[in-house]
């Protein structure tokens, strides 16, 4: 059915969950929850043997065999995060006897190892604001003027983030090492308080996980879930014998160039080849770790229903009464200028003005603006309900992908009164332009999600260039450039030793050498939108080492050079050009997969991947989070990384909460093929059994947070964008 974009429509629409959930029948749902099972027990095994640990280190402290855990009565609605390293705590913990100070027990088992608990370093970084004929290496101390566009734009620098005098800078706080003090009987002492001892206590009722455990291990060995004779790892039948897409394969496409490699195309199915029960093909590729493309998404409920910024901003403009949307300061919006990266504060109208017309700065330069955090994820509903039902009822694999029911879909097994995370949707609405600027591009800085996330393309808009502007562009490429020359030469004169290389790799940059990474032949198609750039979780070691060796070659916030790096992927400071691209390959022998993403293609991003986008056209993307069991193992991993990243570091406080999800997923799993099972046996043999157990199945004082989870394009992560999956940059 056709759907009207008139403004009564749009006022009046109402929607219904009923229309996007799907019927799963008990034999598909048994089928369901034993390929989680299969991924999911031993990280339930690490768990409880965390807790088992613990608990012997409790008995000696006691001088008991036998303890007690007390219940730390934490309301199903709150959540509990450990003071020091600020993980979430799922149960076992400690807790000050005189304090209010919460311990999780891994920092517990750093303090008795002697090492540095929960990312406790110092950190510091500073970013100088040297002006805006600085940023566009113009000689003028001042520049005059603030904009120009082909449709007038009035924005301001918000008050928190004021652009200071020349003089002034941005720097990071310092956090200065607590006083961890380990007794005699290896009892804690506080740090916080310094006179109470750390007791140990649970949040989940007494051997909760271990009776869980027990039930899960007797379901496995009951239908053989570790007995695949297939080994997951094996590639699907689409590839060839040396690992390319077999010849007429048109669900491939393409993404990179690597030597003696079976993974350099990717899996870019039709969508409704997917719908119609291609996910175990979906599977194969997916337990790989590799991105996934799924094409016209937006084709699966053919309709008029517009994503053109017109009908966006009308939407909004017809829900002034709103209780959410009462006073004027709805019709402002907050962006992040691409060039210094700092926000400023815009009206919606004219932002949407300018994402159809362009936007230039004083000197023709374009200027690139994203909105940040809007419309915040938690009101996407209320305030675009048309588009929000549109986008749901279009995701592809809903098992995986609905935020409601997915039923392979950890986030959706948490229960009904918990604090949820942030999984979106959630939109991401940029200008964009077609060529490489170098500076001030209309990225999503390169970073690393903390779940899985599927992106989706739904509105482009082209704005026209001239020739006259571009002139005035290649002129400020070649300042630009030798801005960055002459820059390193005076850091190499100032005694820096290790720039020399940095120097001689810059010349190398401007002699023009031939790119040797692989570049899509479809960027300047009609429908193209994104460049997206991701790369493989084998590669993350290598690509941080370049990041670290280069990292003065890369601009942030006022265009500052990076001096320091905390972590060069969470840090969320980084865009790879192509030349920089090319340099990697050179020195490491890694490249991402690259690929355009077109109008109605969906992006399926893996947790564990770092990615980048760059917007080739004004861009608008929808994300939505999700976990899927088969990644639930790198989510464990990088809330590690996330741990132990500095205290003031924008990525560190853990919203996600894997482990209470892996807990609860396999609670319900386990529920339902044990409940199964015995109706199957109540009816002695006369039902047809669900699955045959010879045979493997197939996958067919507490602190309250709030849900949020911060991410970047693809999911949750880029804070500095407002875009982003992890806590998610598109």
């Amino acid at each position: 059915m056709d759907i009207c974009n008139c403004k009564a429509c749009i006022r009046l629409f109402k929607k219904s969950w009923a229309d996007v959930e799907r019927n799963i029948g008990p034999e598909e749902e048994a089928e369901f929850s034993k390929y989680m099972l299969k991924y999911l027990l031993p990280i339930l095994k690490q768990i409880h043997f965390e807790q088992e640990n613990e608990k012997e280190v409790e008995s000696a402290i006691q001088g008991l065999s036998e303890v007690k855990i007390k219940d730390a009565k934490c309301p199903q609605d709150e959540r509990m995060y450990c003071d020091n390293c600020k993980t979430s705590i799922v149960d076992f913990h400690r807790n000050c006897s005189n304090c209010s100070f919460d311990l999780c027990i891994t920092c517990c088992r750093e303090i008795r190892d002697g090492s540095l608990p929960g990312g406790e370093e110092v950190y510091k970084e500073t970013f100088v604001n040297r002006g805006k004929a600085y940023m566009h290496a113009e000689e003028s101390a001042r520049t005059k003027g603030t904009a120009r566009t082909r449709g007038k734009l009035t924005e301001c620098v918000k008050s928190s983030d004021m652009n200071p005098e020349p003089d002034d800078s941005l720097e990071g706080h310092v956090k200065l090492k607590s006083e961890w003090k380990l007794m005699d009987n290896n009892s804690i002492r506080c740090a916080s308080c310094g006179s109470g001892h750390m007791v140990l206590k649970r949040v989940l009722p007494e051997n909760w996980v271990s009776d869980l455990e027990g039930r899960a291990e007797k379901v496995a060995v009951e239908f053989n879930l570790f007995n695949d004779p297939v080994p997951l790892t094996q590639k699907c039948s689409c590839y060839n014998s040396v690992g390319s897409a077999k010849a007429g394969n048109n669900n491939f496409r393409k993404a990179s160039s690597r030597d003696d490699c079976e993974d350099n195309n990717l899996y870019c199915p039709q969508s409704k080849e997917i719908q119609n029960g291609d996910l175990e093909h979906f599977q194969k590729h997916w337990i790989l770790g590799e991105p996934v493309i799924v094409r016209n998404v937006l084709e699966l409920k053919p309709s008029n229903f517009s994503w053109e910024p017109e009908v966006m901003s009308r939407s909004l403009r017809e829900k002034t009464n709103s209780k959410t949307m009462k006073g004027s300061g709805h019709l402002e919006v907050t962006a992040v200028n691409c060039m210094d990266w700092c926000e400023v504060e815009v009206k919606i109208v004219d932002f949407f003005r300018c994402y159809m017309e362009g936007l230039m700065h004083h000197n023709m330069w374009p200027k690139m603006h994203k909105l940040k955090d809007w419309p915040p994820s938690d009101m996407f509903e209320e305030r675009l309900p048309r588009h929000f039902a549109e986008f749901v009822s279009s995701l592809p694999l809903k098992d995986y992908t609905c935020p409601k029911f997915g039923f392979l879909n950890l986030a959706t097994k948490l229960p009904p009164k918990s604090l949820k995370p942030d999984m979106g949707p959630k939109t991401y609405i940029a200008y964009g332009h077609a060529q490489e600027l170098i500076r001030g591009d209309s990225v999503t800085k390169l970073h690393c999600d903390m779940s899985d996330a599927i992106n989706v393309l739904v509105n482009i808009r082209e704005v026209p260039v001239d020739g006259a502007q571009l002139k005035e562009i290649e002129k400020a490429k070649k300042r630009h450039m030798a801005q960055d020359q002459k820059e390193m030469e005076e850091l190499l004169k100032g005694g820096n030793q290790r720039l020399s290389t940095e120097i001689s790799v810059l010349n190398n940059n401007l002699k023009g050498k031939e790119c040797n990474v692989f570049v899509p032949d479809n960027c300047s198609s009609n429908s193209a939108g994104a460049l997206w750039d991701i790369f493989r979780r084998e590669d993350v070691p290598k690509l941080q080492e370049y990041l670290r060796k280069h990292c003065r070659e890369f601009r942030h916030l006022y265009c500052s050079r990076v001096e320091q790096v905390s972590h060069p992927i969470h840090d969320q400071r980084f865009y790879l050009t192509l030349e920089h691209k090319k340099k990697l390959k050179e020195e490491y022998g890694i490249e991402p997969w690259t690929f355009v993403q077109e109008r109605g293609e969906a992006v399926f991003i893996p947790t564990g991947c770092p990615h980048q986008v760059r917007n080739l056209k004004s861009c608008t993307k929808v994300a939505v989070d999700f976990v899927s069991p088969e990644n639930v193992q790198e989510c464990m991993r990088l809330a590690e990384e996330f741990r132990l990243l500095p205290q003031d570091h924008s990525a560190k406080e853990d919203k996600l909460e894997v482990k209470k999800m892996t807990l609860h997923a396999v609670k319900k799993a386990v529920d339902f093929v044990e409940k199964l099972s015995k109706s199957q046996e109540s009816n002695n043999g006369n039902t047809k059994p669900v699955c045959s157990k010879d045979e493997p199945s197939k996958g067919g004082k507490h602190k309250t947070r709030n849900g949020g989870k911060g991410r970047g394009e693809g999911g949750k992560g880029a804070n500095n964008t407002g875009e982003g999956k992890s806590h998610r940059g598109n």
